[in-house]
């Protein structure tokens, strides 16, 4: 036998149907009705130097004739301004010192790693010119019936190998 089946109830239809249009007011109040956006002109303001007096008859802005921006190639920590505020420079002329000890590290790295390659490539070099000659003389050995054939194979498989990783070392 079933259970008999029991009707919502009229105050959850209510509630489903209250909840809905909560939900439709929300996102027609975040959407349709939202307030429009206002232009704003934002300027940023500067220190300069003064070229001419200004007698204030007038609203406006005063700007310098001349302005030049400087910016470093690279980042870094700034350890020395040599030029003073508002001096005349000339074109060359150091204006600042950025910290160099990463950028001297760095290179110093380099050439380490550049000498650590050169090493290794002319030990797989010298490596290689053992190999072969050690193949030539098993080679002249087998030749005489000294050393077996199979002898042979393997030091001239070494040799070959030994001038692919020379080659790939440079």
């Amino acid at each position: 036998m079933n259970p008999p089946r029991t009707k919502p109830k009229r105050w959850l239809k209510l509630l489903l149907v209250l909840a809905l249009l909560a939900v439709t007011g929300m996102l027609a109040r975040y959407t349709l009705f939202r307030p429009a956006v206002v232009p704003v002109t934002v300027f940023l303001a500067g220190t300069g130097r003064v070229e001419d007096t200004v007698v204030n008859s007038r609203a406006g802005t005063v700007e310098s004739r001349k302005r030049a921006g400087m910016s470093p190639g690279i980042s870094g920590l700034v350890v020395e301004i040599p030029a003073r505020k508002g001096a005349r420079v000339r074109q060359g002329e150091v204006l600042l010192r950025l910290d160099d000890s990463e950028h001297k590290a760095r290179v110093q790295l380099a050439e380490n790693s550049l000498a650590a390659a050169r090493s290794a490539a002319e030990q797989a070099r010298q490596e290689a010119q053992l190999a072969d000659y050690l193949w030539q003389r098993t080679d002249t050995l087998a030749r005489d019936k000294v050393v077996s054939e199979t002898r042979v194979e393997e030091d001239r498989t070494r040799a070959l190998i030994g001038k692919s990783a020379a080659t790939a070392a440079e």
